[in-house]
């Protein structure tokens, strides 16, 4: 077996057998190996594991959105048939347990480095399984009731009496940095968690002082949630005779949540098992632990039981961990000939009650400044506590947001000085020999061509014929508006990915590695460059992953991390087996290692007529040299920079508000594309996540109250396929430099641009009436308001 680690992070590293290869996998529409077992029913998500003896748990939950728990009374709960344990904070508290190492702060070496208000290291709060002394949101669990049945746990957990004393709360960002606002957490003073300044505050001051035009507009990034289609469940055994435990919950990244959850018990990372089967959509939800993963192997210990928790569809709306909710105040100065001189953002993130995750602030501090040559740049970035679920990374973790902002600001620009919006983009985009190019807040763009995107997408998009098209649409009484968004987005992710391959004696090849899809397609797309690379067939490799039991090390999927990570580890894991074969065979055929030649999946040895499949090197050297298997390490930090164009037309109905998306063309380049199919698809679901969120999504909580009112799918707006017509959908590949194949991301470049393209899009269409924005969801009220509100409303 051969194992060895690349030691410098920051090199690039080289796969051999790729400069040799001959490429007949990547980069071909190969439909997915997993389909066949998701779409007949044959997928195993988490509650459809069940173990002997299982037991139920249910949550108590907290009404109060903040509250001081003076006390709970369980003994009637405890008194009901099939009532096995009640576990509160109490029960916690005596087992010593920790709190969960959310580990927030994005760490990776080119992460912008997020501070505390005294300019030090942050400090976050203390999220144990369950609060010791007050409720933060509304739906926070305050105690596990565990049953034999389902509908026992339902029945107890209403007869648990939780004593409560009411707090003042607060739900908005911009409320809890107010002087009088209530405190969620007694170390962290006015409610701010993170307070840093990135930039060059003289020279923008510079800019602005000499500017001839300045334009600034605030803009709220609503809150949304990831509506996954499987609710969040997870699955708990103790096994008394070895002390160890096993957790069954769909995840992210099991290798972490080991790790984390290990941390939460206060027990060794190998006493505990995580399986994370198929995983019934993420988007950034599931890439946390969550309180009840915990509870039910602390629950199970107890009872000496496996205890299974699984999350109803309301549940999830209180408690899933939520995405976006930034405030943003943007100002753009330029000069005479609408040049970009700078710009300023003050950008206050919503964490919730809990800090779970910093990089949404993180990642999109670092693209404040978009697609655009912008000398100078200063941003205030700011983490605020509020009595609201916490908020985590979710598709395109900070990067929508931030490119909302710039792309507003620049249609509200053209507006005000009447020039064509396109025009004023094209003035200021980065060109592509200035790459690598380091924007003014110092992230560093490793490639692209931003123009070509442009051009591309408008002639996908048939710009030139949207004037008839709004003429036909006048006719039959509705407004048609067109939006225009350019973006750029960073991919970092967690550093570290290791694959593990194993040429079994029947010909298959095992292949290890530690991500976890949720959807993605790795079975196929690993697969494809892994068959590439050693020239065996793409149906004869078996991707193994979820299960820290055979999977060690491993980042998990988030931040568009995959197919990089993985690509580069499996390509280095595939020289590793080359040279381990041709090791093997100096020793079987007694012959000098420079005489034999690797090429297409066949070894040659030039002085002799052998030739070895892999397969033949497995059986004939495993009782000499054991199994034929390779572990391979690799690290890299280096983000790189995906980035792309989108452009839609939108239909409205001025007599009732209601939008409809009628056209949607995009041009992302992705670095290069394993399998254009899988990409394609990935594109289709990001644009209607983010068009979903313009359109419909809001985790709304009442701000008096501080009740979330959409408490189910009657409530929360979600997407559906005839809210969108087909979309026109191409790749762009300009390699990058910082990994071996070239690869930036294809999973999240359709969500970036697309809550800008349909806000743009809509505000044209209303242009006649005057109106300059409008805030989102954009729902049919809201539209209709707009247009009954203006001075110029004819209808």
């Amino acid at each position: 077996m051969g194992e060895s680690v690349v030691p410098l992070p920051e090199e690039t590293a080289v796969v051999k057998s790729f400069d040799e290869t001959i490429v007949t996998n990547i980069g071909q529409p190969i439909k997915r190996k997993e389909d066949q077992r998701l779409l007949t029913g044959a997928g195993r998500f988490t509650d459809d594991f069940t173990m002997p003896n299982q037991s139920f748990a249910s949550m108590v939950r907290s009404p109060y959105p903040h509250a001081l728990i003076n006390g709970i009374d369980a003994n009637k709960a405890l008194s009901m048939p099939g009532v096995l344990a009640v576990i509160t904070s109490a029960d916690i508290q005596k087992a010593h347990l920790g709190p969960i190492p959310h580990n927030p702060v994005p760490s990776t070496n080119y992460d912008l480095k997020l501070r505390a208000p005294d300019g030090t290291h942050p400090t976050v709060d203390a999220h144990y399984l369950l609060p010791e002394d007050r409720v933060r949101y509304v739906g926070e669990a305050v105690a596990m009731v565990v049953a034999e049945s389902l509908q026992q746990a339902l029945d107890a957990v209403e007869a648990v009496i939780v004593d409560y004393a009411v707090l003042p709360h607060i739900t908005e960002s911009k409320d809890a940095i107010l002087p009088d606002a209530p405190q969620l957490h007694e170390h962290i003073e006015k409610n701010v968690l993170i307070d840093t300044q990135f930039g060059d505050e003289v020279l923008t001051e510079k800019a602005f002082a000499s500017a001839v035009h300045i334009f600034e507009h605030e803009f709220h990034i609503q809150r949304v949630t990831g509506v996954t289609m499987e609710p969040r469940s997870a699955l708990g055994c103790y096994d008394s005779d070895t002390g160890k435990f096993t957790l069954i919950a769909g995840s992210g990244g099991a290798v972490r949540q080991q790790s984390e959850i290990a941390a939460v018990l206060r027990i060794d990372a190998s006493d505990i098992r995580v399986i994370s089967p198929d995983v019934g959509g993420n988007f950034g939800t599931r890439n946390r632990v969550y309180v009840e993963f915990g509870l039910v192997l602390f629950a199970s210990r107890r009872i000496n039981r496996p205890v299974k928790f699984t999350a109803t569809r309301s549940e999830s709306f209180l408690s899933d961990y939520q995405g976006r909710d930034l405030v943003t105040h943007i100002a753009l100065a330029l000069n005479a000939d609408g040049k970009f001189l700078a710009l300023k953002c003050d950008n206050i993130s919503n964490v919730g009650a809990h800090c779970v995750s910093l990089s949404p602030l993180g990642k999109g501090s670092g693209l404040i400044t978009g697609s655009y040559d912008i000398p100078a740049a200063m941003l205030r970035a700011r983490a605020v506590f509020t009595n609201t679920m916490s908020t985590q990374a979710y598709r395109s973790s900070g990067r929508p947001e931030v490119t909302y902002a710039i792309e507003r600001i620049i249609e509200i620009a053209a507006r005000r000085l009447g020039v064509d919006a396109l025009e004023l983009r094209r003035k200021n985009l980065i060109p592509p020999l200035a790459m690598p190019y380091v924007n003014a807040i110092g992230s560093r763009y490793d490639s692209g061509e931003y123009e070509i995107n442009m051009d591309r997408a408008l002639r996908l998009a048939d710009w030139n014929g949207f004037d008839a098209r709004k003429k036909a649409a006048v006719k039959k009484g509705f407004l048609l508006g067109r939006g225009f968004a350019n973006y750029v987005e960073s991919s970092i992710g967690s550093p570290r990915e290791q694959a593990e391959i194993t040429v079994n004696i029947d010909g298959n090849v095992d292949l290890v590695i530690g991500t976890q899809p949720s959807g993605q397609g790795h079975e196929t797309s690993f697969a494809q460059v892994a068959a590439d690379l050693t020239g065996i067939d793409v149906k004869n490799i078996n991707i193994i992953l979820g299960d820290t039991k055979i999977v060690s090390v491993g980042g998990g999927s988030h931040s568009g991390r995959s197919m990089r990570h993985a690509a580069t580890v499996i390509g280095l894991a595939c020289d590793d087996l080359i040279a381990e074969c041709q090791n093997r065979l100096v020793s079987l055929i007694d012959c000098p290692s420079d005489e034999i030649e690797f090429f297409d999946g066949v070894f040659i040895a030039r002085s002799t007529n052998h030739q070895f499949k892999f397969s033949d090197i497995a059986v004939r050297t495993v009782d000499s040299h054991g199994p034929l298997k390779v572990v391979r390490k690799n690290e890299m930090h280096t983000p790189v920079y995906p980035n792309g164009t989108a452009i839609c037309e939108v239909e409205i109905d001025p007599r009732t508000g209601t939008t409809k998306v009628t056209r949607y063309s995009t041009v992302d380049d992705v670095g290069r594309c394993i399998n254009p199919l899988i990409v394609h698809g990935q594109t289709h679901g990001g644009i209607v996540q983010g068009a979903g969120q313009a359109l419909f999504e809001h985790c709304f909580v009442d701000h008096n109250s501080g009740q979330p009112v959409t408490g189910s799918l009657m409530d929360y707006g979600i997407s559906r396929a005839a809210d969108f017509p087909s979309f026109k959908t191409e790749i762009a590949e300009v390699l990058s430099p910082t990994n071996p194949l070239g690869i930036k991301a294809g999973g999240e470049g359709g969500t970036t641009p697309a809550l800008a393209t349909i806000v743009n899009a809509v505000v044209d269409a209303l242009a006649e009436f005057g109106v300059e924005d409008i805030a989102m969801p954009l729902t049919p009220q809201r539209v209709w308001a707009a247009i009954q509100n203006s001075s110029l409303s004819n209808h």
